[in-house]
């Protein structure tokens, strides 16, 4: 047989389990954003690593070349992932953070912008995210709100963190503040406790589509947020 249906062969080869992956993803999950050019890349590739083992293992019915690209992206895998252990190891995701009057006040005190006086009462504030793509592995919003200071001048302080996307985030404020800003979005507050719902939208990570078709988990940034009093 001609060299020409062996790589034919083994490039098919090379790509059906990534396609494979991604029809078991989409069928799971139809939402899930659309591939990007990374992706195309380590298709390519795997194609081209495929039609190469097949030649190499010296292949001469297309059935055969066929089952030698397959085996391509699992040796692939096998050698990122044992690179991957011998490696660093990444600490693991932060939890959500749950904001406290105690930094509030400590923070307000040490830069002088309040008094006993602003303290009086507090508000719970419940932030709960509603993640529309993948979920990243941390966030990182940070919610800030304006006090007034002892010149009658308001001045912007940092009220918490949401750190995690999977789980609400709860942060307890001054009753003296009667709104806050997530993702420079102005929230009004009432009375004791208001529950916010966080709509995020998240993108694909650039460049990670390509260690995705790889093998490696897919990971997912935020691009936009959209914070609304339920």
């Amino acid at each position: 047989m001609s060299l020409k249906p062996i790589l034919v062969g083994g490039a098919i080869g090379g790509v059906l389990p990534t396609l494979a992956k991604l029809a078991s993803t989409y069928v799971a999950t139809p939402s899930t954003p659309p591939p990007q050019l990374g992706l195309l890349i380590g298709l390519a590739l795997f194609g081209i690593i495929g039609a190469a083992i097949a030649v190499a293992t010296k292949q001469t019915d297309i059935q055969q070349a066929l089952i030698a690209g397959i085996a391509a992206p699992g040796i692939i895998t096998n050698l990122l992932a044992g690179a991957a252990q011998s490696g660093p190891q990444s600490a693991p995701p932060t939890p959500a953070v749950h904001g406290s009057i105690l930094d509030f006040v400590g923070t307000a005190f040490a830069q002088g912008s309040v008094t006993a006086d602003t303290i009086a009462g507090v508000r719970q504030i419940t932030i709960d995210p509603k993640v529309a793509g993948g979920l990243p592995n941390t966030a990182n919003i940070a919610v800030t709100g304006k006090v007034t200071g002892q010149d009658n001048k308001k001045s912007s302080i940092k009220l918490g963190t949401i750190n995690s996307l999977s789980e609400p985030t709860t942060i307890t404020v001054p009753s003296s503040i009667d709104q806050i800003q997530i993702g420079g979005t102005t929230v009004p507050l009432s009375g004791p406790h208001t529950t916010i719902q966080l709509d995020v939208a998240t993108k694909p990570t650039s460049g990670s589509d390509f260690f995705w078709a790889l093998g490696a988990p897919r990971t997912y940034q935020i691009d936009a947020v959209s914070p609304k009093v339920r």
